[in-house]
């Protein structure tokens, strides 16, 4: 019998790998961020918030994983998602996660993390220049603006 984790787990796997199937020239981050959304479109919390925020949150939550290698990305964003829901139930999973982040912590460490993710996600990097996406109406804060913002980031750092 399955514990409530591996079902949510399994879920998330799903509507990810469904993506790649539907979608299949896109990039890791586009497909984190969509199938953070397939989980949380019809939610309490999306219907108190614009879509426009939603598909900020969703980038900006699945951004972390969006520069590890498939499948690890989306294990990695199940195991976060689910902590996100359940921290009990993510205990059991946590050794794991950390196994599976170490290149994005080492990216982290090293300051490479934009410029792994910049390699790795050029589609998004590439909506990321339109300032005002309309995917990002009635948001406060839109993918534009939080890429520049860590771009900025890592130009600071290498000063």
């Amino acid at each position: 019998m399955k514990s409530e984790g591996e079902s949510i787990i399994e879920l998330i796997e799903k509507d990810y790998w469904q993506l790649k199937k539907e979608f299949p020239n896109m990039d890791e981050h586009w497909y984190l961020a969509n199938t953070w959304l397939k989980r949380y479109k019809d939610t309490e919390e999306e219907k108190e918030r614009k879509q426009g925020l939603m598909n900020f949150m969703s980038y900006q939550d699945t951004f972390f994983c969006s520069i590890l290698d498939s499948p690890k990305s989306i294990r990695a964003l199940a195991f976060f998602l689910l902590y996100k829901e359940s921290v009990k139930e993510a205990e059991d999973y946590v050794c794991e996660f950390e196994e599976l982040t170490k290149e994005s912590k080492r990216c982290e460490e090293d300051n490479t993390l934009f410029i792994v993710y910049k390699q790795k996600n050029p589609k998004t990097y590439e909506k990321a220049q339109i300032e005002n996406d309309s995917d990002f109406k009635d948001s406060p804060m839109n993918l534009y603006w939080y890429i520049r913002g860590l771009e900025n980031m890592q130009k600071d750092i290498k000063c």
